[in-house]
């Protein structure tokens, strides 16, 4: 559990990369901002770098906290649902986006930040596919739900690259609601072949 001065940290770190971009937050400004001691930052982190990389997880953690599949009743449900979040609040949420495509700029040239982002990525796919599992009963094996929770992923990330650039509404909807049909294909396919092993 954080205090809540190191939570305040973040948060103000948050703020400023989503209101001034990656560039505008420097120890200066965070110690401005947040009304701390430049002692006190550092009292509760080694470096910069390491508040920026919770700042981003905590972009991640926001994005991801509407994706649980514990807030859903089934898999229908979540894929209904995951689309309409991502059309109608997370797409449109620029400073957000921007944060979390900024963090993945970070990680293809630094190491300390990709492995951050990989393993809270191991913790959402944890996550996702524990949740799927619990959907299916003893339905889907755990490999399965692993391949299907990265498919979700990348099917997420692939769309929100697609939205901010090609900006077709519609079509990428349609597309999202497609592909939610071809997934759940591909979930009874899995338990079928499961039940017939």
């Amino acid at each position: 559990d954080l205090s809540a001065a190191k939570q305040h940290i973040i948060d103000t770190a948050y703020h400023i990369i989503c209101a001034n971009g990656p560039q505008g937050l420097t120890t200066r400004v965070l110690i401005a901002e947040a009304g701390i001691s430049k002692g006190a930052l550092y009292h509760h982190f080694s470096c910069l770098e390491e508040v920026v990389s919770q700042a981003l997880e905590r972009a991640l953690y926001q994005a991801c906290i509407h994706l649980l599949p514990s807030n859903f009743n089934s898999v229908e449900e979540l894929l209904q649902k995951t689309g309409d979040f991502l059309f109608e609040e997370f797409f449109e949420d620029k400073q957000l986006n921007g944060v979390m495509y900024w963090y993945l700029h970070l990680c293809m040239f630094d190491d300390h930040y990709r492995e951050r982002l990989h393993k809270a990525l191991l913790e959402q796919f944890s996550i996702f596919v524990k949740g799927l599992c619990d959907y299916t009963g003893d339905q889907l094996n755990e490999e399965d739900a692993d391949r299907i929770a990265r498919l979700f992923d990348m099917m997420i990330n692939g769309l929100g690259i697609h939205v901010q650039i090609l900006r077709d509404i519609p079509r990428q909807r349609q597309i999202w609601d497609d592909f939610s049909e071809m997934l759940l294909l591909y979930i009874e396919h899995n338990k079928t072949a499961k039940k017939n092993d």
